[in-house]
């Protein structure tokens, strides 16, 4: 008896039905006597076409097996007449039309039982679709045995693995493409910035190194007081910085894509940092505007959500034809609820719109309406289906020659109202009580902090963090602690473990600090913690804030 050796299962797809015709025949051919012209037609159908044909009589023993595809089992014809089908491939899993994991015996049993039953099997390296149908006696309605009809669709297994590999290929250098789109726009929004944060830091350096040299106050010798214009100056190296600072957030929104982490997310604050990345795109073609109100958070993963964004923004834009002023075409943002609760998000454009016939297969994957090099039309697909999966909806209205409107609807998160705020409150400390520890493995981050708040605290740096923790151990506390979560050695999470095993009083008081490199372990960390999380660069303001309040709290971080 052949018995295959270690089957696997394959995902369903639709087995090709037989047709009525071909049982008739079948039943009437098998039963008239060898030779006739009607059974050696059937005969030669069957062995010229890649299925097998069984027949099964009332206790699951084979009476018929015939069949071109018997090659791919190792059998040859009538080779398994006489065996029970029950355990002939009782050890095949398969899975049937409803994605329903089974073994063959059991489709058997089911079949013998008076119950059709179709599936995809594995056996060795060729893939079946089969099916069972039972056949009753036309006198007495009684089971009178069953037929199987298995068609090999190995070619056709192996052209939708290699379809499905294509796709997750192509997906990837589509988000390749939308990191070419985001770098180009990152590079965009920093470089001016950065020139005039540059040129006038160098300036106030020049002018203090000068004072310093010379032993002189900054009046200088001709009575010019120089602080009003080396304060500008700062200023818009302030500005300068604030706004690289942005950009790097906005950056930080994109790169954690790979974790597929939900959270609490502001929808504003999303959009805002797509509209930063795709401002390039948009600029010379259109002016932007936006009309964000107030809407509820989401849960979401806010890297996918920001994709969804930044796909949506450089779609408008590309669909205004360049060469025009930009003062002719708006690009409109509008974020608002509406009236079930839920969180919208129109993304508006001018454009040459999407013509009828083209607008139902917009969230086909591979479609694209434009040129030959200029999408893999994965986008909208990838839009699509990220939407969903958070039982949101993306909608689209279209008018040629118009514009179109594309809407994004998200339900409400069911926990945001509940976890604004979840470590309890402590009365303020006077300002000579406060003690402060920072620890951070970069000394200058620890020591600009310790200068801002030299007027508010008692404020001490450690740049290890097994030492904070052997201090800790050694019965030390303090206020507050600031601890960069990402250390080389023992990290934010070790400080937070040894002061939840042996300094209890000290874990609702540790206010987390981090670059954005998250690892898997990191961001689970923080997502399970009810400790607040300060993105780098850190907020001056918000640390003073925090110090004089004398407690942290979850909504210290409101969702972005």
């Amino acid at each position: 008896m052949h018995r295959p050796s270690h089957p696997t299962l394959e995902s369903p797809a639709p087995p090709t039905r037989p047709s009525d015709t071909v049982r008739v025949a079948h039943r009437d051919a098998w039963s008239e006597e060898p030779g006739t012209e009607a059974a050696a037609r059937l005969r030669a159908v069957i062995a010229s076409a890649p299925v097998v044909l069984f027949a099964l009589d009332r206790d699951g023993v084979v009476t018929l097996s015939d069949g071109r595809g018997l090659d791919a089992l190792g059998l040859k014809p009538g080779e398994a007449v006489g065996q029970s089908a029950l355990e002939l491939y009782g050890d095949v899993e398969a899975i049937d039309d409803e994605g329903r994991r089974t073994t063959g015996s059991e489709a058997v049993r089911r079949a013998l039982d008076g119950s059709e039953f179709s599936g995809r099997c594995r056996v060795g390296e060729a893939v079946f679709e089969f099916r069972l149908m039972p056949q009753r006696d036309e006198t007495t309605g009684e089971l009178a045995g069953v037929v199987a009809i298995a068609t090999d669709v190995t070619a056709r297994a192996q052209a939708e693995d290699q379809l499905r590999d294509a796709r997750e290929r192509l997906t990837l250098a589509d988000r390749l493409a939308g990191i070419g789109t985001l770098a180009a726009g990152a590079a965009h929004e920093i470089n001016n910035p950065l020139t005039y944060a540059l040129i006038n830091l160098d300036h106030v350096l020049r002018q203090l190194r000068s004072a310093c040299a010379a032993g002189r106050a900054l009046a200088l010798d001709d009575g010019v007081d120089r602080l009003p214009d080396l304060v500008r100056a700062l200023e818009q190296v302030n500005d300068g910085v604030q706004r690289v600072r942005g950009i790097a957030r906005n950056l930080l929104t994109f790169s954690h894509g790979g974790i597929e982490t939900r959270t609490l997310v502001d929808l504003r604050g999303v959009v805002e940092s797509s509209v930063q990345m795709a401002m390039h795109e948009i600029v010379h073609r259109a002016r932007i505007a936006r009309d964000l109100g107030e809407v509820p958070p989401v849960e979401a993963n806010e890297a996918a959500l920001g994709q969804v964004f930044l796909n949506l923004l450089v779609n408008a834009a590309q669909a205004i034809p360049e060469g025009r002023s930009a003062s002719e075409h708006e690009v409109r943002v509008v974020a608002y609820t509406n009236a079930e609760g839920h969180a919208v998000v129109d993304v508006r454009d001018t454009g040459v719109g999407i013509a009828p016939e083209i607008l139902p297969r917009i969230f086909d994957p591979f479609f694209t309406s434009r040129a030959t090099g200029q999408g893999l039309g994965l986008g909208l697909s990838i839009s699509h289906a990220t939407v969903t999966r958070l039982g949101g909806r993306i909608e689209v209205t279209s008018e040629v020659g118009r514009g179109t409107c594309f809407r994004v609807v998200l339900p409400p998160s069911t926990r945001w109202a509940s976890s604004a705020s979840r470590i309890s409150s402590a009365r303020p400390l006077p300002i000579d009580d406060r003690r402060v520890l920072v620890v951070d493995d970069d000394e200058r981050v620890g020591e600009a902090i310790a200068r801002v708040l030299q007027d508010e605290a008692e404020v001490e740096v450690l740049t290890d963090g097994q030492d904070a923790i052997d201090r800790m151990l050694a019965g030390e506390r303090w206020d507050l602690v600031f601890c960069d979560l990402m250390m080389p050695g023992a990290s934010g999470i070790d400080v937070y473990a040894a002061a939840v095993e042996r300094a209890p009083d000290l874990v609702g008081r540790i206010v987390f600090t981090t670059a954005g490199a998250f690892t898997s372990r990191a961001r689970a960390f923080v997502e399970g913690v009810a400790n607040p999380c300060l993105e780098k660069p850190l907020d001056a303001e918000r640390i003073r804030e925090i110090v004089r309040r004398g407690f942290v709290r979850r909504g210290d971080v409101a969702p972005r």
